[in-house]
């Protein structure tokens, strides 16, 4: 919900309320019904507050008009819009213009007499429901309970979790009275809204959910289950997959296969564990594939354990493949099931694998050689530091860092320059204990003549690692960058550098110190006083 109405909407409320002035009445030609079926067309609910003091103080034909608006609006709520909305209005209690004032300052008697409005009466004693007395909230909530259309449920759910006990022993008492198969539909619109109820700290709502999920395992709500893994909610839809993952009928089958195919990770980890200990004598193996080829790591781990559990005939085929899976965990967990049964040389099998694949394969192949192999291995994928994919690129430097990284200095300094802040970050990665080795100067040229923002970055990185009298200088340099990030970069480093000085005790050579203040006197207009005044106190220290 939005905060604030619209400058049009708003113009109609204004325009509501001029009307109440006796020679408005003459003036202006709108009726108060006009204006407020204009205002339900805007479809904006936050409208309601300005709205519902017209219930008390109207005629009869506003007082329609108005329930009618107040209703249409509230119809455009979603069911997890409800609590904010309730807060929305709640907050107008201690914020309400004087209009408003007949509204928040209604009685009990107030309410008895709303609800005899007609159908609309449902919405406007839900919104008395939120009202800030709590005998107002009490009677509303009472009236609500005479009413079993489906649409008093969302107001009595919230409720639920009143800090009033009278008024939520009452909700409790209504809601618990609406279990039954009947108001099944209900309950499945009104989800998100009745599993927020489990998060409630005031109260312990265990007895309600329970009974709700209850209710969802009735065998008159299976079929309706599966409309809720379509939900837009993902607690609601979440709540109908584990319902129907553990209810053991026969559509179990349909659900496992309906969570496998669903965006929501959660549910497919939770179908996948379901599968492991139903399946049995080959049953539903397709099911397994599918989850074999899943997007997520965590999934397919779990499938491979069922292979090895249960399966163990088609196990080999599947940690097989498995070695080439393009997550780190899944291919360790193929190379130790191998390393155990020694059915495969993992080494060679990377290495030809190399030399025969491509795409994701391959990357996979080369961070296997990476894990798997020896020193002198990392001349096999030398060949892809110039591959046209980056995520090759990246995977041939990765593994040569693991395997021979002193040997490969000069690649991973060309990589800091690479278009691919992936390949620049493998580069960085493998330099920075061999800062030093690269030094100031060489780091420096490339920031400079840089134009990749991700290059820059990753220089700075290791600028700040280099010997700290070095360091600073360049990072002091680094200042007239024009783009503003790359400066507070330079700037948290900077800090660093203060915050850490004391940590060695290394002296500066002296053509260091004349680096540095020659960096200060080209620099001064963007270094402050402060630093510059400290730096000048740490370098007379050493004279």
């Amino acid at each position: 919900m939005k905060r604030r109405l619209s400058e049009a909407t708003e113009r109609l409320v204004e325009l509501l309320y001029a009307r109440t002035g006796l020679w408005n009445r003459f003036v202006l030609a709108e009726k108060p019904e006009e204006i407020l079926l204009k205002i339900l067309e805007t479809g904006e609910p936050e409208a309601i507050p300005d709205l519902l003091p017209l219930l008390i103080t109207g005629d009869k034909r506003t007082i329609q008009a108005s329930a009618e608006a107040i209703h249409g609006l509230m119809r455009r709520l979603r069911p997890i819009d409800f609590v904010n909305f309730d807060q929305f209005v709640r907050q107008g209690w201690s914020n309400w213009h004087e209009r408003r004032g007949s509204w928040y300052t209604m009685r009990p008697s107030d309410v008895r007499h709303i609800a005899s409005i007609g159908a609309e009466s449902v919405s406007i004693l839900g919104i008395a429901s939120f009202h800030g007395s709590g005998f107002v909230r009490e009677e509303a909530a009472r009236l609500l309970g005479k009413i079993e259309t489906g649409d008093e449920l969302p107001f009595l759910l919230i409720r639920v979790n009143d800090w009033v006990e009278v008024v939520r022993s009452l909700a409790r008492e209504l809601v618990m009275a609406r279990m039954r198969a009947g108001y099944l539909a209900h309950f499945l619109k009104w989800l998100p809204l009745a599993l927020r109820m489990g998060g409630a700290k005031r109260v312990d709502n265990s007895a309600i959910l329970e009974a709700m999920r209850r209710l969802f395992e009735m065998p008159e709500a299976h079929e309706m289950i599966g409309a809720g893994f379509a939900s837009e909610d993902k607690f609601a839809r979440r709540f109908c997959f584990d319902v129907a993952l553990n209810l053991n009928v026969v559509g179990v089958e349909t659900a496992i296969r309906m969570a496998l195919k669903t965006r929501d990770l959660e549910v497919r980890k939770a179908a996948v564990s379901k599968l492991g200990a139903l399946l049995s004598n080959g049953e539903w193996v397709d099911l397994l594939v599918l989850a074999r080829r899943d997007a997520s790591a965590a999934v397919r781990r779990v499938a491979l354990e069922i292979y090895r559990n249960k399966f163990p005939e088609r196990a080999m085929e599947q940690f097989e493949g498995a070695l080439l899976d393009a997550n780190i965990s899944i291919r360790e967990m193929a190379q130790h099931f191998f390393g155990k049964s020694g059915t495969v040389d993992v080494r060679d099998y990377y290495v030809r694998s190399f030399g025969a694949s491509k795409g994701r394969k391959l990357t996979a192949a080369i961070a296997g050689i990476g894990e798997t192999g020896r020193a002198e291995d990392a001349r096999l994928v030398e060949v892809c530091f110039e591959h046209s994919s980056a995520a090759v690129r990246a995977a041939a430097l990765h593994t040569v860092a693991r395997l021979n990284r002193d040997a490969y200095v000069d690649a991973f300094v060309f990589a800091l320059e690479d278009a691919s802040a992936r390949v620049g970050r493998e580069g960085t990665l493998a330099l920075i204990r061999k800062t030093n080795l690269v030094g100031g100067p060489r780091l420096w040229a490339i920031y400079v003549r840089s134009q990749h923002v991700h290059t820059k970055r990753q220089v700075l990185y290791l600028l700040a690692r280099i010997n700290k009298w070095d360091s600073i200088a360049y990072l002091i340099r680094s200042l007239r960058e024009t783009d503003e990030h790359l400066v507070e970069l330079s700037k948290r480093y900077i800090a660093r550098w203060f915050a850490r000085y004391n940590r060695s005790f290394v002296a500066p050579r002296t053509e260091q110190l004349k680096a540095l203040r020659d960096v200060l006197a080209e620099r001064n207009l963007l270094v402050s006083a402060e630093m510059e005044r400290r730096l000048e106190a740490i370098m007379n220290s050493f004279g």
